[in-house]
């Protein structure tokens, strides 16, 4: 493999790939408002002559090099937060920006810049028949990760039938290539009981949370008192167990699980 010439393949396609990306960016691409983004993306693929390119019912935009059975995916989700308040911005996130080192405007980081760099190295690797025998390269550009991380993978992979061999997530990792996790987890806590330290205090509220007859041992050390209460009671003269049931010592809520 020459990586000169990939570097150099790369680079001849450097304004092409910031023309995209701010083409990307001057749509608004909220979770679940992503169409403007997808349909970008879908023309830019067919241009650089992707094999195959859908818009799935979700929104996902997919597109293959290659004709292979076994896939390789690259992902980036082609939604954004919202912008906020734009007169915080010091320049308009949709416009954006432009220099000889970067590229700014919402999105561009997290995650559309994935997204473009994906669809030209797509693109080189068929160039430079890179692609191995049997495989393709699947580029999807996914929906709604902001609002509901991994529901776009759940549908690709339930309702597409699509599983790829090995994906790379394009997330911004500052130029680094980590070993993601094998999957989602998913921790069950049962709760017993819960309080909300308000009026009362600690002493007066968790009670209220547990069967009659037992009591509760709390460990003040696990309780991470700021120093404004220091404050408070070096003012006041306030005793430590006035302290805990009028300022609860900044605990707001408790919880009872079986042990």
């Amino acid at each position: 493999m020459d990586f000169n010439k990939i570097k150099e393949a790369a680079q001849s396609y450097e304004k092409d790939m910031t023309a995209f990306l701010r083409a990307i960016v001057k749509d608004p691409g909220e979770s679940c408002d992503e169409k403007a983004h997808a349909e970008t993306i879908a023309a830019e693929m067919r241009k650089v002559e992707f094999d195959e390119v859908v818009i799935d019912p979700q929104g996902n935009v997919i597109g293959y090099m290659g004709t292979g059975d076994r896939i390789i995916a690259y992902d980036a989700h082609i939604d954004n937060v919202g912008i906020g308040n734009i007169a915080n911005w010091t320049f308009d996130p949709y416009e954006g920006y432009e220099t000889e080192t970067e590229i700014g405007g919402r999105g561009t980081s997290d995650q559309l810049g994935g997204m473009v760099s994906s669809v030209y190295a797509a693109k080189i690797m068929k160039e430079e028949n890179l692609i191995p025998e049997g495989y393709k390269i699947m580029v999807a550009g996914t929906v709604q990760e902001e609002d509901c991380d991994g529901l776009c993978w759940q549908y690709i992979i339930n309702e597409n039938k699509i599983r790829p061999e090995f994906v790379v997530s394009t997330e911004p990792t500052d130029g680094g290539i980590y070993r993601g996790q094998r999957g989602r987890m998913e921790i069950r806590v049962d709760v017993k009981g819960i309080s909300h330290i308000t009026g009362g205090g600690l002493y007066e509220n968790i009670p209220r949370s547990i069967p009659d007859g037992l009591c509760a041992k709390i460990d003040k050390s696990a309780v991470k008192v700021l120093p404004i209460f220091d404050v408070i009671a070096a003012w006041g003269n306030i005793p430590e167990r006035d302290m805990y049931n009028t300022y609860n010592m900044g605990v707001g809520m408790s919880i009872v699980v079986p042990a």
